[in-house]
C-alpha cells in the first residue's frame, strides 16, 4: 500500500486508517486512539472533510499534512468556522508565517513552482521516493 511505504520511505513509525474505516461510524473514535503518525487514505473531498472534523475533536491539535485536496477543504471549513465568506481574493492585511507545502505532483509544471520558491525564499525539500 502506498500509505505504509511513505512512513517507511520517511522512517518513521505510524499506523494507517484504511479508506473503509474513514468511511465508517468508528473512524472519530479509532482516530482519537492513535498517537504519531496517522496515515489516512481518502479518495474525495467528503473523505477529507471527515479528516478535518474528526481532527478538530482530538484532545491534542494534530499536524495535519496533504495534498491541494487538503488545502483546499481546510480553507472552505476554515472560512466557514470564521464567518468569512469564501474568496479567492488575497487579503491586503496577511502577516507572513511559515508555511508548509506538499507537493505531490511530478509534473514539469509543479518542478517549475518548487524552483520559483527556492530562488525567492529559504525553504527544506524532502524527497519522498514513490516507486
Amino acid at each position: 500500500m502506498t500509505s505504509v511505504r511513505v512512513l517507511t520511505q520517511l522512517g518513521i513509525s505510524g499506523q494507517e486508517i484504511d479508506l473503509a474505516t474513514l468511511r465508517s461510524d468508528r473512524f472519530a473514535a479509532q482516530l482519537a486512539e492513535h498517537r504519531g503518525a496517522v496515515v489516512i487514505d481518502a479518495e474525495r473531498e467528503e473523505d477529507i472533510a471527515r479528516i478535518l472534523a474528526a481532527a478538530v475533536q482530538l484532545e491534542e491539535t494534530p499536524l495535519l499534512v496533504g495534498a491541494a485536496g487538503l488545502s483546499d477543504v481546510l480553507g472552505k471549513q476554515l472560512a466557514r468556522v470564521s464567518g468569512e465568506p469564501e474568496s479567492d481574493a488575497p487579503s491586503d492585511e496577511r502577516v507572513a508565517a511559515p508555511v508548509l507545502a506538499v507537493i505531490g505532483s511530478m509534473s514539469a509544471s509543479a518542478q517549475q513552482q518548487i524552483a520559483r520558491l527556492a530562488a525567492a525564499c529559504e525553504i527544506a525539500l524532502v524527497d519522498v521516493d514513490v516507486r
